[in-house]
């Protein structure tokens, strides 16, 4: 029996040996087991890196929305301006136009006056060369009266007429 209690201490012996065994292996797995934690801990703090760097991408990408939506803006408010500046112009336009038209209107005026002040002055020209054609027959008769001894009466009233077609001319000088 003492052998067999001897075998059985060893079994044990082996036994505890194998459990020491298994307890290295499994603190090695254990070690392993840390190890890999802190390659996910590090592969974690890595994402939380690359998280942050997309949050600040994603920042920089609504700063660069805000500030195409304020070129926005300012593009909208230019073409207001220049459809308020185009509405204008086509006021103007409009205004331009229709003093155009009075000017037009005007000018017919004027160009009626014109063709009134020609037959006035049409007139005009043929009652001076009335005037000077009375002016020439009384000058005649005066001098023919003069030759022919004609009485004083006629005379004087030849150059009375005389003296008055000069006035008429006179008026038109």
């Amino acid at each position: 029996m003492g052998v067999e209690v001897v075998n059985m201490g060893d079994e044990v012996v082996d036994m505890v040996d194998e459990v020491v065994d298994m307890g290295d292996e499994v603190v090695d797995m254990g070690d392993e087991a840390v190890d890999m934690g802190d390659e996910v801990v590090d592969m974690g703090d890595e994402v939380v890196d690359m998280v942050d760097e997309v949050a600040d991408m994603g920042d920089e990408v609504v700063d660069m929305v805000d500030e195409v939506v304020d070129m926005v803006d300012e593009v909208v408010d230019l073409g207001v301006e220049v459809v308020t500046m185009g509405d204008e112009l086509v006021s103007m336009s409009v205004e331009v136009v229709d003093m155009g038209d009075e000017l037009v209107d005007m000018g017919v005026e004027v160009v009626d006056m014109g063709d009134e002040l020609v037959d006035m002055g049409a007139e005009v020209v043929d009652m001076v060369d009335a005037a000077r054609m009375d002016l020439m027959v009384s000058q005649k008769e005066l001098f023919k009266a003069k030759q022919e001894d004609i009485p004083a009466i006629p005379v004087v009233e030849l150059k009375e007429k005389v003296a008055a077609s000069r006035a008429e001319l006179r008026k038109f000088q």
